[in-house]
């Protein structure tokens, strides 16, 4: 291991143990006894039954947002060693303190080692805790190539998690983006640089460390070239470049840590056709013996099209206990099956079947169990409950809305740089579904503007009358797009009405073709103060074009 390797692996762990010393400090926090100690992290696992032993293999989702008895019963059954929680687990910050609190309470009444609680929280439009403001896009975090604005939008976030009683984020992607392309993982990228992407993976998982909340990169070996859905419908990545994987590669040196493999098949790093997730070349073969990584190793949710819809020529049966007991052989640690109790029940009858058989030797369940509880010894202490919040409603965050005000502000000045910009005293119409960004951009820019719904402007027929009064009545048309719907129809605008209109692309790249625009500003994320921002900016004196040499 290089210099470098070694000191971002010491860092993680230094950091991680100076927050258990914060955590002791803080007012108003009870700190929760862990169940094993991170000097003898293992002593428990000589008493572990095999049913405890399998229970810890499996990463389960609840349909709750109050701990039901029913679905108590059910934990004490399944013994799940990790748990997410969506959306529709997650409603407000009082009642997902107490959720996470009977989760850890219920757990410690049928294992011995302590429970993870995870999320996604990536940021964009994957982030299952909606602060105020949203949480950055990773695109839009990208933009701004500054590590620090990362690793502090990170922390901030992974502040409010472990407030809320989380330990594990699902989060960062390092999935490399192919420029100008549209993906399926769109603005959850970085970008398409492999090294930012890899470095700004770096500082996401930092902050994430230094918050106590570990950090989980995905989804390896790379799906950032995938164009359809995975939870849909089988999916295959085509040539497949050494590059994309710089990013985990660098990722590999954080611990503790966890990576998340990815339901797509690689022909061009195993010919079976097998998704990575059930292919011991990708997952035993890539990432624990080439890249050496010492972390714990996830599947997606196995309940996914992705997987589900492998027919015999695949995999043979295709049940959710097959499916878990096919990618532990690969070489994953933790199985995750989202929903339903039936089949999480079943995933874990398979997997003691397996043992029992001696298709999974015990030795190798062990070996698992304590890479499990090596990393579980050292976050346990952090997982926090509040003695008491301010606001028991509220997932708002001051120190995240100055931060979001702030890649906006370095993302938009650039991005205004790419053409020339409109004069305050034009004739504005904005195009939008709703009132409120009109409403902040006509503060900013000191008069009053049009408004006309998106999906009227988008019904405007090339030649027609109302087509020929819309272009007579308005100078400059602002039209911000936050779904790929309305980005779709976009490309169909007559050429008259492209050269007025200037768009702010909310929503993933490359579904926006910029040709005859009168401009494109490429955010990737609905900013809170997009509509203010552009006001002011367009107010303020226009800058003279640059000479043409």
């Amino acid at each position: 291991m290089s210099f470098s390797c070694r000191w971002t692996f010491f860092i993680g762990i230094g950091l991680v143990f100076l927050n258990l010393q914060r955590a002791s400090a803080e007012p108003n926090v009870q700190t929760e006894k862990p169940a094993v100690t991170k000097s003898n992290p293992l002593a428990a696992i000589q008493e572990m039954s095999l049913q405890e032993k399998v229970g810890q293999l499996l990463f389960v989702g609840i349909s709750d947002t109050k701990l039901s008895e029913r679905t108590a019963k059910d934990l004490r059954e399944i013994q799940p060693g990790a748990v997410i929680l969506f959306k529709r687990n997650i409603v407000n910050l009082k009642q997902t303190i107490k959720l996470t609190h009977d989760l850890r309470s219920i757990s410690r009444s049928y294992a011995q080692l302590p429970l993870l609680i995870a999320t996604d929280q990536e940021g964009g439009r994957v982030a299952r805790i909606e602060f105020t403001p949203s949480m950055p896009s990773p695109l839009a975090l990208g933009m701004t190539k500054d590590a620090k604005i990362v690793e502090s939008v990170s922390f901030e976030a992974g502040k409010f998690m472990r407030y809320l009683g989380f330990n594990m984020n699902l989060a960062p992607v390092l999935d490399v983006l192919l420029d100008g392309r549209s993906s399926f993982i769109g603005e959850r990228s970085f970008g398409a640089s492999p090294k930012l992407v890899g470095d700004l993976g770096l500082a996401f998982a930092q902050g994430q460390l230094r918050a106590g909340i570990i950090p989980t990169s995905k989804h390896f070996p790379g799906a950032g070239l995938l164009t359809q859905d995975p939870h849909v419908q089988k999916v295959q990545t085509g040539p497949f470049a050494d590059d994309v994987l710089l990013p985990f590669k660098q990722f590999a040196t954080v611990y503790p840590s966890a990576v998340m493999l990815s339901h797509s098949s690689y022909p061009s790093i195993d010919d079976s056709g097998l998704p990575a997730t059930f292919s011991s070349k990708i997952v035993t073969d890539l990432l624990i013996r080439t890249l050496d990584y010492k972390g714990l190793i996830i599947t997606d949710d196995l309940q996914m099209g992705a997987v589900k819809l492998l027919g015999p020529d695949d995999l043979g049966k295709v049940t959710v206990g097959d499916l878990a007991v096919k990618s532990f052989l690969a070489g994953a640690d933790l199985l995750m099956v989202t929903w339903g109790p039936k089949e999480q029940k079943q995933a874990k009858a398979a997997l003691i079947h397996a043992v029992e058989s001696g298709k999974i030797s015990l030795s190798d369940l062990d070996a698992r169990i304590v890479k499990i509880a090596k990393i579980k010894s050292l976050v346990a202490p952090l997982v926090r409950v509040p003695a008491s919040v301010d606001n028991q409603n509220s997932f708002e965050s001051k120190n995240l809305a100055n931060l979001d005000d702030k890649i906006l502000s370095i993302n938009l000045t650039r991005e205004l740089k790419r053409f020339e910009k409109p004069t305050p005293n034009e004739r504005y119409v904005v195009i939008s579904r709703t009132p409120q960004f009109r409403w902040a951009f006509e503060r900013a820019l000191g008069r009053s503007v049009a408004a006309m719904e998106s999906q009227d402007f988008l019904k405007l027929n090339s030649g027609s009358e109302a087509e020929k009064k819309f272009l007579a009545d308005y100078d400059c048309v602002v039209f911000p797009i936050n779904s790929r719907k309305d980005a779709v129809f976009l490309n169909s605008l007559s050429k008259e009405l492209r050269q007025k209109t200037i768009v702010l692309n909310l929503t993933s790249p490359g579904l926006i073709d910029a040709n005859g625009l009168r401009g494109l500003v490429n955010l990737f994320h609905p900013h809170a103060n997009a509509g203010r921002f552009l006001g002011e900016s367009f107010r303020a004196p226009a800058a003279q074009p640059a000479q043409q040499k």
